[in-house]
């Protein structure tokens, strides 16, 4: 066979080659929007955050038998009148604990807070999924709308683990299917942190091609995965410098701020600011909830509404012990 028939016998190989690739994009980006993509009904995009509660009031996630109900501020209601009328005012900062996840408004700690202390209104700044950092840049947005004496943010020791390096997700409408790498701090050296915003990556034609679209996923997947995870140690360290920079700005903004420990605290308490005023009410003293104190009990559900009732009479009681709510702090 002559070189002009190798040649020719190349060209028959790439072009099939290449059929095929063509062939495979068009029945892959035919499934593609074929399967579609969930939307979700709880939650509305943001350009910060990537998701905040939506308003109005939707059957829970985890028991349809219960309403959660989202105010036009984005929070979840706390008291039957939204407005403040009382002398303190209190923002409640956390994750799907805080927020009550399948439990009923009245029944979430922050309203049972408020019930036990008449003296002042509670916010419930929690949203499912959140860590520290999200919480952080959500007071902040809040504090900037809203004059409060007092901030708490309240931790599970899963907390550590989440905004101390970057996670991926998929943004909460889910219309093109975009990953999203969530906002997350690094630490580069000791003493050294970064606050990395949320990102996402753009690639041409992304936004009409889902073959296009899930390719790009695919890259932004793989970069995420091979970033350095840090210890355990540098996790608690990154986890500190969140809640003392959440510290620092409630006290610009004339706020006290406590630590509110909900199951255990594994971060030394040396690597706190002394602006920050820890208060331990953990359940059973961090043991691991059972089914019958979940939602429905279920495993893996969140806190029912006697565990709740547990932490609102216990964080009532120590912010009295510490000097809240009486003048003396």
């Amino acid at each position: 066979m002559g070189r002009c028939g190798l040649f020719k016998r190349a060209v028959k190989w790439l072009a099939a080659v290449l059929a095929c690739i063509v062939a495979l994009g068009i029945v892959g980006e035919i499934y593609l929007r074929f399967k579609g993509y969930p939307v979700a009904e709880h939650y509305i995009d943001d350009p910060v955050l990537f998701w905040s509660p939506k308003a109005g009031a939707k059957p829970s996630e985890e028991d349809a038998s219960v309403n959660e109900t989202i105010g036009v501020n984005g929070m979840r209601v706390s008291r039957p009148d939204p407005g403040y009328s009382k002398r303190y005012r209190v923002a409640i900062s956390g994750c799907s604990y805080t927020f009550g996840m399948g439990v009923a408004d009245k029944d979430t700690y922050v309203w049972k807070l408020g019930e036990l202390c008449p003296e002042a209104d509670f916010d419930n700044l929690g949203v499912k999924g959140y860590g520290p950092y999200r919480s952080y840049l959500r007071l902040c947005r809040y504090l900037e709308r809203q004059k409060y004496d007092l901030v708490v943010y309240a931790m599970q020791d899963n907390h550590i683990d989440r905004d101390s390096f970057a996670h991926q997700t998929f943004s909460s409408q889910q219309k093109q299917s975009d990953l999203i790498v969530l906002p997350f701090v690094e630490m580069r050296a000791p003493g050294e942190f970064v606050m990395h915003n949320a990102r996402m990556a753009v690639w041409p034609g992304d936004t009409k091609s889902r073959l296009i679209n899930f390719l790009r996923n695919f890259c932004l997947s793989m970069e995420v995965r091979m970033q350095r995870v840090p210890s355990e140690e540098e996790k608690k360290e990154i986890f500190a410098y969140i809640i003392n920079q959440m510290a620092a700005v409630s006290k610009q903004h004339g706020a006290k701020f406590v630590l509110a420990v909900l199951n255990r605290n594994p971060v030394p308490k040396s690597l706190f600011s002394s602006d920050v005023d820890i208060i331990d009410i953990a359940y059973k003293n961090g043991e691991e909830l059972d089914d019958s104190e979940r939602v429905g009990g279920k495993p893996n559900n969140h806190p029912n509404a006697s565990v709740h009732d547990f932490w609102a009479h216990a964080l009532a009681a120590k912010l009295r012990e510490h000097g809240y709510f009486n003048g003396s702090k």
